[in-house]
């Protein structure tokens, strides 16, 4: 038995705030089958409700989603521009995030030359009707179901494999295009006043209350993105490809509840006689 110090006993009890936190976490290692991260019913922290292509008409080629080398792939190479296809979190995360951090790295290959292509990323709360968040249809959804949402787009004059970050409403490309995996990271507000978080460059950022801002790597890109609909909140998320011939790999997906950690204490310390 260790030896005490006489008439003194310290007690340390560490609060991980990482489990709590952390609502979403996928990075596709687990299994090479994309059945595997599908649970339509009860998804568990990395799993989505499901994926739907829309309408395909006679002649057209849908795109294909599946796991390769341990990536989320939604590959649209082979595909005319008229299908879309959404994978949606419709059901409603363990924590609603107040402040939602929603990280992940991206690459776009097999870029056919000249392809304009377009892929949004959304948070907010909707029903399993047509115009929510469902994970059976992946047609517009209605203002009113979006809290937040940015989207990426690719451009011939850009190059092959190549995009921008583009904020939706009101319209703007990045000024910079990207290649190669980039690192991305979207931070939505939805708290009902400001809030200070640590920025990927490492650095306190405040963001005000409704608004988003994306980042690649450690460069912002947009700031102060004002929601779609401030008054929804943040219970479900969907990524679509809509648009374009070319190959959308996804990896590392993290979602965090900012607002849960800033309130949580990460040590307590008690000193008894």
């Amino acid at each position: 038995m260790k030896a005490m110090l006489p008439g003194l006993l310290l007690l340390m009890i560490s609060v991980s705030t990482q489990a709590q936190l952390t609502i979403f976490s996928q990075n596709f290692n687990s299994s090479s089958l994309i059945s595997d991260y599908i649970n339509a019913n009860a998804p568990g922290i990395g799993q989505f409700n499901g994926y739907a292509n829309s309408l395909v008409s006679s002649g057209q080629t849908a795109p294909i989603v599946s796991i390769t080398n341990n990536r989320l792939s939604i590959d649209r190479s082979a595909t005319t521009a008229a299908p879309s296809l959404s994978i949606t979190r419709s059901t409603v995360f363990s924590n609603t995030p107040k402040v939602m951090q929603f990280e992940f790295d991206l690459e776009i290959t097999n870029m056919v030359n000249g392809s304009n292509a377009a892929a949004s990323f959304e948070a907010g709360s909707g029903s399993t009707s047509t115009t929510g968040f469902s994970s059976t249809t992946a047609g517009t959804l209605s203002n009113a179901f979006v809290h937040s949402q940015f989207a990426l787009a690719t451009s011939a004059t850009a190059g092959v494999n190549s995009f921008y970050v583009r904020r939706i409403s009101p319209g703007a490309n990045s000024l910079a295009f990207f290649t190669g995996q980039q690192h991305i990271t979207w931070v939505v507000n939805n708290s009902g006043s400001t809030f200070t978080y640590t920025a990927p460059d490492g650095n306190a950022k405040t963001i005000g209350d409704d608004q988003g801002a994306v980042w690649v790597g450690n460069t912002i890109i947009f700031d102060s993105i004002v929601a779609k609909t401030a008054a929804t909140d943040i219970k479900n998320i969907r990524m679509t490809s809509s648009a374009g011939n070319m190959t959308m790999l996804i990896d590392n997906i993290v979602i965090k509840a900012l607002d849960l950690a800033a309130n949580l204490p990460r040590s307590i310390t008690i000193t008894l006689p």
